[in-house]
């Protein structure tokens, strides 16, 4: 017999020597728990109207400048307009941290982006001031930084939503493809043509002048009378017509890269390869060992000289095709492989 906690307890029984009547009442106590989770509101979810946000917060720094400062040094007045650009580069800042997470955090790490990201083909970099920005492929145009490298934004981000509306209005209610040309020549948000005409979808003001009227079938075009505009100014106002559309519309769509999105390029002076040519059967295709590569403007080559049995040539890397052959430094010991010699008709 053993005794526990005032009890006496029997080792070969599972039960107590006592009975249950005799044992003292034993009261139960309510405990109540309060769990609660602090859910940090974003700022954006604050506020509607973009210009009303870029100035609270540019007051706000305002403020925090001020009470570092001595009385005789305080700003006051107006905002002016380089609070207002900090405001809203801290405004991207926190949107792209909403946004790419994961990409600014491996481009902070000097690591590519992953593969699946969305933003891949735009080739984005962190610029100085760590704000997202298109790398893109019109690095070397006579554009703006802005309008070259222009910041990223998420389509599904409350603030890319509020300065494509703010943009809307600037520009008196202006249809999807002037909204989007305008907007890019700063920003470049993801998705952009669908944002934009969602934007221009959801404009009362805009859904009020659009609504849908009876329309008979157009009529022929009325001919234009040749003293009415001569054939050289009729030239000239197409051209300036289908420049300020293709500066405009079409070159803002070549910052994506439709393919070859990795690096792939590894060919060395001294590798054989196949020089491809459209006119001939791959059997008949010339053999060439490569004398040089040209790296460009960007450090990345794309052109070789290589040397055939015909003379010195250059071609693309798109039309060279290194043969398999195993390298000898590799594989000392392996057997020195006999090439395919070409014939007469291959030259």
């Amino acid at each position: 017999m053993q005794k526990t906690l005032g009890l006496i307890w029997s080792p070969s029984s599972d039960t107590l020597a006592y009975k249950q009547s005799d044992l003292p009442d034993m009261r139960k106590a309510d405990s109540l728990f309060s769990l609660f989770q602090s859910v940090k509101e974003s700022i954006f979810n604050r506020f509607s109207n973009f210009l009303r946000l870029k100035r609270v917060v540019a007051y706000i720094f305002r403020f925090v400048n001020i009470a570092r400062k001595p009385v005789d040094m305080r700003i006051k007045g107006s905002l002016t307009v380089s609070e207002l650009n900090a405001a809203l580069e801290v405004l991207v800042k926190l949107s792209q941290l909403e946004s790419f997470p994961t990409e600014i955090h491996h481009l902070q790490n000097e690591r590519s982006i992953p593969s699946n990201s969305k933003i891949l083909s735009l080739n984005p970099f962190l610029d100085e001031k760590r704000i997202l920005r298109v790398g893109g492929r019109l690095a070397s145009s006579n554009f703006s930084f802005d309008k070259k490298h222009p910041i990223l934004l998420s389509d599904n981000h409350k603030l890319t939503k509020m300065l494509l509306e703010h943009e809307h209005i600037r520009l008196l209610h202006c249809g999807p493809q002037q909204l989007l040309s305008s907007i890019r020549d700063k920003f470049w948000p993801t998705r952009g043509r669908t944002i934009a005409k969602k934007i221009v979808h959801k404009c009362l003001i805009c859904f009020r002048f659009n609504s849908k009227i009876t329309r008979p079938i157009m009529a022929e075009v009325m001919e234009i009378p040749d003293n009415r505009l001569s054939l050289f100014h009729r030239i000239q106002k197409m051209k300036q017509h289908f420049w300020q559309r293709w500066s405009k519309e079409f070159v803002s769509e070549l910052q994506n890269r439709v393919k070859w999105k990795h690096n792939q390029s590894h060919l060395k002076v001294g590798t054989l390869v196949l020089i491809k040519d459209d006119q001939q059967p791959p059997l008949q295709w010339k053999l060439g060992r490569v004398l040089q590569v040209h790296p460009g403007k960007d450090s990345i080559s794309r052109v070789a000289t290589i040397r055939t049995r015909n003379g010195d040539i250059r071609r693309a890397f798109s039309k060279i095709c290194p043969l398999p052959v195993e390298d000898e430094k590799d594989n000392p010991n392996a057997a020195p492989r006999q090439l395919p010699r070409q014939s007469e008709s291959e030259v």
